[in-house]
């Protein structure tokens, strides 16, 4: 399948310089350009000064089409003022494609990075063409969520779901890397609700980038200006799981449950399984889901969550 595709980066035109889109594939609309303008970030906008950093993004455009972008330091300025030149490379897939990667935005574009069509194009062409884009992925990489769990623990990763499912804006700070946390965060919900998660991994916080979930930086001070900006929820992975989101009941509990008794094969099975099925209520999935474990091989009593 192709996609379509822009670059937004500081460029030199003959009618314009500075950030704007650089490049774009034909099947892009006036008005989703203008959109992807208003998302593209500018100088400064990594939390990561050093110059491999990156940031995975994800949000859905006006038009329908998912947004799925990679943000690199791309050289210096042309202009000459300090730091890098920020590249942002944007692709726009179809709600068809992205359920082919059960609705996993980071996995669509772990394929276009294999595929190396997420690296800075060096000089940048007038025009794009389409992007192919081939491959799929199955609703829950279990491996990788085991490992995370064995990273942060049952309790936190059961507390990160539970934050995200109960906020409108949620700013994570952890030293876990932001790419694989939100990955097994993704992992860890339905494939239905995934796509209501707009996230960034590492580009700060700024009131034209309205997305749901966003990696916070060590910096304090910086933690604090992203909550002035945009009024978002922290939640510090580092520091003790706070009560308030502490996973009782509904699919944040199963999701413990499972993950605390080591069940991961089982977890995957269960994600798998809402694929297919018809309620839309993430708790009732849950007690769906529990009804049929219990009946296949009962979860022993677990002492109450979050108290050991």
């Amino acid at each position: 399948m192709f996609v379509e595709q822009a670059i937004f980066t500081s460029v030199r035109t003959g009618r314009n310089e500075g950030y704007q889109i650089a490049s774009a594939s034909p099947g892009i609309t006036l008005a989703e350009k203008r959109e992807l303008s208003q998302w593209g970030p500018g100088h400064d906008a990594l939390y990561d000064p050093r110059p491999l950093a990156d940031s995975v993004n994800f949000h859905r455009l006006d038009s329908g089409r998912y947004c799925i972008s990679r943000t690199l330091c791309g050289g210096r300025e042309y202009s000459g003022r300090g730091g890098y030149r920020i590249y942002t490379h944007f692709f726009l897939v179809p709600e068809s494609l992205l359920h082919r990667f059960c609705f996993h935005p980071l996995r669509v574009m772990e394929a276009a990075i294999v595929a190396g069509r997420a690296d800075v194009l060096t000089p940048i062409p007038d025009q794009l063409e389409p992007a192919p884009l081939v491959g799929r992925a199955q609703a829950t990489n279990v491996a990788q969520v085991e490992r995370l769990c064995q990273t942060i623990g049952p309790e936190k990763l059961a507390t990160l779901v539970c934050a995200a499912l109960k906020t409108e804006t949620l700013g994570v700070h952890a030293s876990v890397p932001a790419h694989r946390l939100f990955s097994g965060l993704l992992d860890l919900l339905p494939a239905s609700h995934r796509t209501a998660f707009s996230f960034t991994t590492g580009l700060r916080v700024s009131p034209r980038r309205c997305y749901r979930l966003v990696a916070l930086p060590d910096n304090v001070e910086e933690q604090r200006q992203a909550v002035r900006l945009t009024h978002l929820t922290v939640l510090d992975l580092d520091a003790a799981p706070p009560p308030r989101f502490a996973a009782r009941s509904g699919w944040p509990l199963m999701v413990y449950e499972l993950m605390r008794t080591q069940r991961f094969e089982t977890l995957g099975r269960v994600i798998q399984e809402t694929a297919t099925a018809t309620e839309t209520d993430i708790d009732l999935l849950a007690e769906q889901a529990r009804a049929r474990i219990d009946r296949e091989s009962p979860m022993p009593d677990l002492i109450a969550p979050f108290s050991a």
